[in-house]
């Protein structure tokens, strides 16, 4: 940009006023006179509410600070209204005067004193048997329940663009109350998945069905398939329901020389640390979520599919990882270890 300059018509350093001016001034000021003469007048410039009281005292921050410094504080809204200010003045008052940050919780299993204190006895004895590459031998396996809810492929979002209307479908999501279910029983091990079993609905996972439906065909078909020739050195795994540990089914896998880990050795109450739980069910639960199967039979036939195709390295890797969540909760004095993984 340029600047006006004028000649000086006096002897000395006086400078004219104009020398400071930018052609760009002149030219705003010029048209703005222009405009007044023909009646067009430049807003008043709108200011903010001026000379209101301070909001956040030292009062209010003291009271933020006591409220959130609780196991079960109060939402921003619940603050504000019981403090008469707005939300807006409760997040200042978190991050420029108590530096804090708005978390949500992580969602856990419950959890007794009793029941944490069992896991962090049995921890460290856990961990013994999964030494050295013991636990490249494990084959865990759970039951779980697959619903119709599981597919369909309906997602939570929907977008909206300017100007076009948006089906009415989109806008909303179901899901049904009493959904068509399947109880599946599937596991996992650094060799690969198990095979996938069906419990028909009409009947009971007790210690018979447990043991001649789940458990003899993983001993006789599975740990053969998956490790050939090493079927001594394969150690079962399952959680301790009382189908699940009964002298029937530890008798089978005596007279079969099976190993396994028995429920005084498993810590219970624990889904964060059961391979099956923290890793391979919900996996296989998104990866149902794009199927759209008709009824029992094609939801079993959809499972079957998507199970097969379960790859190697997801097994591997939750496999790897169970030492390391064991070593964690014996951290945490035997309480959950979800919310420490954030």
């Amino acid at each position: 940009m340029s600047m006006i300059t004028a000649k000086a018509h006096t002897p000395g350093p006086f400078v004219s006023p104009l020398a400071m001016l930018y052609t760009s001034t002149v030219t705003r000021v010029i048209t703005e006179f222009e405009r007044e003469k023909r009646g067009i007048f430049k807003p008043a410039k709108k200011l903010g509410p001026q000379c209101l009281p301070y909001k956040r005292t030292k009062d209010l921050i003291r009271k933020v600070d006591a409220a959130t410094s609780v196991d079960n504080p109060p939402t921003l809204d619940q603050m504000a209204e019981r403090y008469d200010v707005s939300e807006r003045t409760i997040r200042r008052v978190l991050s420029k005067n108590l530096q804090s940050d708005l978390l949500k919780k992580t969602k856990t299993h419950a959890l007794s004193n009793k029941q944490a204190q069992q896991r962090l006895d049995r921890g460290p004895r856990f961990l013994k048997l999964l030494g050295g590459d013991r636990w490249k031998y494990v084959v865990s396996f759970d039951e779980f329940w697959l619903s119709m809810n599981d597919c369909g492929g309906i997602r939570d979002c929907y977008y909206r663009k300017k100007g076009k209307p948006v089906p009415e479908s989109r806008t909303k999501k179901w899901k049904q109350k009493f959904p068509k279910k399947v109880m599946c029983a599937a596991g996992v091990s650094y060799r690969g998945p198990t095979s996938i079993y069906f419990v028909p609905p009409t009947s009971k996972v007790d210690s018979a069905f447990f043991l001649n439906n789940i458990v003899k065909p993983i001993v006789e078909k599975d740990i053969p398939r998956l490790y050939p020739g090493e079927e001594h050195k394969v150690i079962l795994h399952f959680d301790s329901a009382s189908s699940h540990t009964t002298p029937a089914v530890y008798s089978y896998l005596k007279s079969k020389k099976v190993k396994y880990i028995g429920k005084e050795d498993w810590m219970a109450n624990s889904p964060d640390l059961s391979p099956m739980d923290f890793g391979p069910n919900g996996i296989f639960k998104k990866s149902m979520f794009k199927k759209k199967p008709k009824g029992i039979p094609g939801l079993q036939r959809a499972a079957r599919q998507v199970w097969k195709e379960f790859p190697l390295s997801v097994c591997r890797n939750v496999m790897k990882s169970w030492k390391g969540r064991v070593i964690q909760m014996v951290d945490a004095k035997g309480f959950q270890i979800e919310n420490s993984k954030k």
